[in-house]
């Protein structure tokens, strides 16, 4: 919120780039693994409750997940729809002819009860007695909490702490520190903001990107990195962008 509505042009470049990129995102989602999409969806969902975007772009978001709730029943991203749209359910009162779009999807009844009276009310403009709530789980996140390791025992608690240790110490000659992690692998987003900010302001018109569908892939292939996959990627990504041929793309992918 304190970017969206900064003094300072710096900050709201980066709101704006941040957003921007979250919504060229969506085409990628269904490609997402579960947990990750999960999240996103809280997240889109949280940017529509706080109000963070407006017009253009709070449509855009609107669009996105009701695109998601029209898809089939218990598909990931009817999940991601439903996980959305309780986050932002306190506002559907302001947004009555969505809520009727909504209401119109065929397996609208198949909602969560409170969803559908949170949907229903909002139509009306209102919200519903009680501010009914519940946990919108989907099944494949009620399959990782039921499988869930008990307490490790204190011997192999040990085990675990040194592994991770290690791992740290292996890896940190390769990667900046960071808190960001995916499972127990470091994360590798740490690239500056002030770099892709500057970047931009000095794109070069001249360069040739690859083709669409090219892209698509190399888009694809960065955001599915990770330190155990990192070879095997880019091997993936010299294929595509074909650089013997092609030395504009090194500029490009730059």
């Amino acid at each position: 919120l304190k970017y969206q509505n900064s003094s300072v042009q710096r900050e709201t470049d980066v709101f704006f780039c941040m957003i921007k990129n979250l919504f060229e995102e969506y085409k990628f989602f269904p490609q997402y693994p579960d947990n990750a999409l999960f999240i996103t969806a809280e997240l889109i969902g949280g940017i529509i409750e706080h109000g963070l975007v407006t017009m253009i772009h709070l449509g855009v978001a609107l669009r996105f997940v009701l695109d998601a709730l029209r898809k089939p029943i218990d598909s990931n991203m009817s999940w991601f729809g439903l996980i959305a749209l309780d986050r932002f359910k306190g506002r559907l009162k302001e947004y009555s002819q969505y809520c009727q779009h909504v209401a119109s999807i065929p397996h609208f009844k198949e909602f969560p009860v409170h969803l559908t009276k949170w949907v229903e009310y909002g139509a009306q403009a209102q919200e519903p007695p009680g501010k009914p709530t519940a946990p919108v789980i989907p099944p494949a996140r009620q399959a990782q909490q039921a499988s869930s390791v008990p307490q490790a025992q204190p011997s192999q608690a040990v085990t675990s702490r040194t592994t991770v240790t290690t791992t740290t110490a292996t890896t940190s000659t390769i990667v900046r520190p960071t808190n960001s992690s995916v499972g127990n692998r470091p994360s590798i987003a740490n690239t500056s903001i002030d770099t892709l900010l500057a970047a931009r302001r000095q794109e070069d018109h001249t360069i040739v990107p690859p083709k669409e569908a090219e892209q698509d892939k190399i888009a694809f292939i960065f955001n599915n990195l990770s330190m155990v996959n990192l070879k095997e990627k880019m091997e993936n990504l010299k294929d595509i962008l074909d650089i013997e041929n092609n030395m504009n793309h090194i500029k490009w992918l730059a």
